[in-house]
């Protein structure tokens, strides 16, 4: 039975990597990845190692501020990250069907692979 007064949650702790010679980058790398996970789930926090704290914190808007995560993770709603998204085709994008990307009107030149080619 899910307590109302919290809601339904998830915790999302991240692991530090504690006696490792290089825990720095191991650990910009982890959070990192968690944000990209968290971006992919469509939360607009992210997490970041910060190397002088030897802390996960965690950044809550874009004006900057963000808290140190004092047990390595967050709680985050599991209704909002657990929501239904709006399904897209398997190769649409938000520029279209990837057809369209990929090359360019024939009144406009090259097709965009021979304009990426190195020297052209």
């Amino acid at each position: 039975m899910t307590d109302k007064s919290k809601g339904n949650r998830v915790w999302i702790e991240l692991e530090v990597p504690w006696g490792d010679p290089d825990i720095d980058n191991i650990a910009k790398r982890r959070a990192e990845l968690a944000s990209n996970m968290l971006s992919r789930l469509g939360a607009s926090r992210h997490f970041f190692w910060h190397p002088s704290k030897a802390k996960y914190c965690c950044a809550c808007n874009e004006s900057g501020s963000f808290t140190e995560l004092q047990d390595k993770g967050e709680w985050f709603s599991l209704d909002y990250l657990g929501r239904d998204l709006p399904k897209a085709g398997p190769l649409e994008t938000t520029l279209g069907p990837v057809e369209n990307i990929c090359s360019v009107p024939k009144n406009q030149g090259k097709p965009l692979q021979k304009i990426l080619r190195a020297g052209e």
